[in-house]
């Protein structure tokens, strides 16, 4: 606790850490984890992290195993490692390993029904809004569109969710429309209370193209300056349709 106070209200990071190896040296397992993510979050020392994450993992601390897999995986770019120790989180129970792995595999486009048990799993135990998004794109993978829509409920209607990750709402609209599902997707921007035609402009002009049968004259107001964002996002849109087909 001291080395907490260090860290947390005095920011001495080094007095942290003499006290954490301290109590370290007395088997204390949580000042192995939290040694481990004052390496990894203050002195980006990697390798260290490591080092204590896998002595708090041979006590079985859970969100060792959890977080020494996300190190694995945006730092090492081991993403064999990372799946095993997701895994082992998987096994004790942790959700947020659970989310983790199922975002793992919709990423590597693989494992794809262990994707949509483990999301699942996770946003059942606690609907949050990463846990929201991780299952509606796993169930769009799965071309479950009418639960992948109510889903993405979770952010889509959200303001604030809309501020703090647009990328994560965007990449949902692109694989919506990759999907063949342009009347749902002109139905969300149509819908929204938190107009979505003027936060993903772009993406909203791709749909009008892609609509332009419907919609002759709409996609012709997008403006010169947004042409070519709108044909990378077409780009974008016509692989996200291939990789998840």
């Amino acid at each position: 606790n001291l080395a907490l106070l260090y860290q947390t209200e005095y920011k001495d990071f080094k007095q942290a850490e003499k006290y954490y190896l301290m109590a370290m040296a007395k088997e204390h397992v949580s000042a192995m984890y939290n040694l481990a993510l004052l390496y990894q979050t203050e002195f980006k020392d990697f390798k260290q992290a490591e080092t204590y994450y896998l002595m708090a993992v041979a006590k079985e601390h859970v969100s060792a195993m959890h977080n020494l897999a996300l190190l694995y995986k945006t730092e090492f770019k081991d993403f064999r490692q990372a799946e095993t120790y997701y895994l082992m989180a998987v096994e004790k129970g942790h959700a947020g390993a659970m989310n983790s792995l199922a975002w793992h595999y919709f990423q590597q486009k693989t494992n794809k029904e262990k994707a949509l048990e483990n999301a699942r799993k996770a946003y059942e135990t606690e609907k949050s809004i990463h846990r929201s998004h991780t299952y509606a794109m796993v169930l769009l993978w799965h071309n479950d569109i009418e639960t992948a829509v109510h889903v993405a409920g979770d952010f889509i209607k959200d303001e604030k969710a809309l501020e703090a990750f647009p990328e994560d709402v965007n990449l949902f609209l692109l694989l919506l429309i990759a999907k063949k599902q342009t009347q749902l997707a002109l139905k969300l921007f149509n819908e929204n209370p938190h107009h979505l035609k003027d936060r993903f402009k772009p993406i909203y002009y791709a749909l009008m193209i892609q609509m332009k049968d419907e919609f002759p004259n709409e996609y012709r107001k997008m403006g010169g300056e947004l042409t070519q964002t709108v044909e990378e996002i077409l780009k974008t849109i016509e692989q996200l349709a291939e990789d998840y087909a």
